[in-house]
């Protein structure tokens, strides 16, 4: 399989952009529950999400 370095960089561009569209979309989620008030499940959340991206 031969793919050229610029399908590559087009793949892990597009990749990268969904990637980032998931990530604004959590982290919408997660404001809205925080403001209604599931704090303490918000925050456990956002640390399971942190440990998961820094791992």
């Amino acid at each position: 399989m031969n793919v050229s370095l610029k399908e590559t960089l087009l793949y892990k561009g597009l990749f990268l952009s969904i990637l980032s569209e998931v990530q604004v979309g959590l982290l919408y989620l997660f404001t809205i529950l925080y403001q209604l008030g599931c704090r303490d499940r918000t925050q456990a959340a956002l640390w399971a999400c942190q440990n998961l991206y820094l791992n």
